[in-house]
């Protein structure tokens, strides 16, 4: 038997084909040849193949089917829609046709009648032409005269007429080829031009409003009805605006052109910023209980209706602002503004260089907060709305920088009183010289009587007393600075709910200045000890001086010093001195 034959075998069909052979196909003959050249095997082998090549054949088929079917569909949906475009452009000219001759027939302008266009009038309509121009020359002048007075709806509605009177116009010339208009479209042109720069001049004023830090809300409520009424913008954008210029004044009481002004006044303009900002979102972006729609709102709605009851061509009524938007827009805007704070507070607080200068911006911020106005929430409530919880400016925002500037001036003092102990002490040790002890005992001093007595019967040398009327000198400036700070004043019993408790962080400023003082009393007492071998080396004197100044520091110096604080009713120098030193000494 011969090998299988190929599906292209000169006895198949499909190699009669290729071939294009003219000659009728046998089957019966092909049968009997395969039959006796090939085995059972083998021609079973051929059959699949066979049966292979019908099915891709009829697999082909159906594609090339298809794919004619597809474009054919395809080829019609095209035709449908080129016809259905035609037939709308076709309707929408014929519409426009309409509508233009109705508003040439119907057109009217503020403070003239309606004017009779004929075409063979052409003085009427050139007079008609020239009190509409001459409206429009003096409507620049109105737009100046309303942004100067920072009434910028009133420059909006100017401006809108102006646009009004150069659509007409313009309406008019194309109606009436080759009029008397013609003569005037070069005017026309000119004054358009020198006009259409005002609404970028207004929207420009508006923006420049929202930065302002002393403003009324009724202020910021007409330059926001003018950005929506002009720019054609919703609530929801018109309020980013309001943000992204509250932010920008915020930048401004950082920037370096503010050098000049004090840092207590750019740090109560900071303040006012803040707290004007969620009062104004809350008042201008929130629904109350007793009002249905928010403010901003019903004064958009009054506007457009006035401008659209005048025959001006208004914007859309945009939609109310959801609260859930309000909320999470804001708290996203003070997340930013905490950055910009934090960074240009420390700036700011870097070139204080007392805790009384501290204390005193303290007390401003308070004044600032604790002002209230009659067109203002409750603080507590505008926060409940605006953000859904209690928001402290103070605590959140400020005191944690305010208090933290505090303490590093104080660490300075303390850093100052260290450094110049050893050098008072070695000053002392070395000029140290009693002559006279009985007439220092006998003695008025002027300082506090209980302070000296105490001295006196520890058997104090007048050195020693003059040693320790230095070293309270030295700690003279720190006490000061710490009464300053904590020093309570009376309590406010009505306060509003915006201000705050100047001395509740007293406790914290005690924990810190007794810290501060323990470990100044150590580095005292290491200073003496290293002190000791070379003062007991010199003398007898010098050592039972050096004695009795380590005494006064140590445990025994704790009753001297509470005498001294408490003599002078100072609760801060008894806590700066002798606070704790009892349990640290033993």
């Amino acid at each position: 038997m011969s090998a299988v034959s190929s599906p292209n075998s000169p006895i198949t069909p499909v190699f009669r084909c290729a071939h294009k052979e003219t000659a009728r196909w046998d089957a019966e003959r092909d049968t009997d040849t395969l039959f006796q050249n090939h085995s059972v095997e083998e021609i079973r082998k051929i059959e699949r193949t066979t049966r292979k090549d019908i099915q891709l054949k009829k697999e082909e088929l159906r594609q090339m089917v298809g794919e004619r079917y597809r474009d054919l569909i395809g080829a019609a949906d095209s035709i449908t829609d080129m016809m259905r475009c035609c037939k709308q452009a076709s309707d929408s000219l014929n519409s426009s046709q309409h509508l233009s001759s109705a508003l040439l027939q119907t057109h009217k302008l503020k403070g003239t009648g309606p004017i009779q266009l004929v075409a063979t009038q052409s003085h009427e309509l050139m007079c008609a032409a020239v009190s509409q121009m001459k409206l429009l020359v003096g409507i620049q002048g109105k737009i100046w005269g309303s942004i100067d007075a920072m009434d910028y709806e009133q420059a909006v509605e100017h401006f809108l007429w102006a646009k009004h009177i150069v659509t007409g116009l313009c309406l008019e010339s194309i109606v009436h080829q080759k009029s008397v208009l013609d003569s005037v479209a070069v005017i026309l042109l000119e004054q358009w031009t020198l006009i259409k720069h005002f609404q970028a001049t207004i929207l420009d004023c508006c923006r420049q409003n929202l930065k302002s830090v002393n403003l009324e809300c009724s202020a910021f409520l007409h330059s926001l009805v003018a950005m929506v009424t002009l720019d054609h913008i919703s609530i929801r954008e018109v309020f980013n605006e309001f943000l992204i210029g509250r932010k920008a004044a915020i930048v401004e009481v950082f920037h370096p052109s503010r050098q000049g002004a004090s840092v207590k006044s750019q740090l109560c303009q900071l303040v006012t910023i803040i707290r004007s900002s969620l009062q104004l979102t809350a008042l201008l972006f929130c629904r109350s209980s007793l009002q249905e729609h928010s403010r901003i709102l019903v004064s958009i709605n009054n506007n457009l209706q006035s401008l659209q009851e005048a025959g001006l061509e208004v914007p859309a009524t945009p939609t109310e602002i959801e609260q859930s938007t309000v909320q999470s827009s804001y708290k996203e805007w003070l997340g930013m503004c905490t950055a910009e704070l934090e960074t240009g507070m420390t700036r700011l607080l870097h070139h204080i260089m007392s805790v009384k200068a501290v204390s005193s911006i303290r007390e401003a911020i308070h004044d600032v907060l604790s002002q209230t106005c009659d067109d203002e929430m409750d603080w507590d409530d505008a926060c409940n709305v605006v953000m859904g919880r209690k928001f402290c400016v103070w605590k959140e925002l400020l005191q944690p920088l305010i208090f933290a500037r505090a303490k590093v001036l104080l660490q300075g003092n303390f850093s100052k009183v260290e450094s110049s102990f050893a050098d008072v002490v070695r000053g002392f040790i070395d000029q140290s010289q009693c002559k006279d002890k009985s007439s220092f005992l006998w003695s008025e001093e002027d300082e506090v009587l209980g302070v000296s007595l105490t001295l006196k019967a520890t058997g104090c040398t007048p050195h020693v007393y003059k040693f320790c009327t230095k070293f309270s000198t030295m700690l003279a400036a720190i006490v000061d600075e710490v009464n300053c700070y904590t020093t309570p004043g009376e309590k406010i019993v009505d306060k509003p709910s915006s201000a705050f408790d100047k001395y509740e962080d007293n406790n914290e400023m005690y924990g810190f200045i007794q810290e501060r003082a323990l470990q100044l009393t150590n580095s005292f007492l290491v200073v003496i000890s290293e002190l000791r071998p070379t003062v007991m080396s010199l003398d007898s004197e010098r050592f039972i001086l050096l004695s009795q100044i380590n005494d006064l520091i140590s445990v025994k110096g704790c009753y001297y010093w509470g005498n001294y604080a408490r003599a002078y009713n100072n609760t801060a120098h008894y806590s700066l001195l002798c606070h704790k030193a009892v349990d640290q000494s033993s």
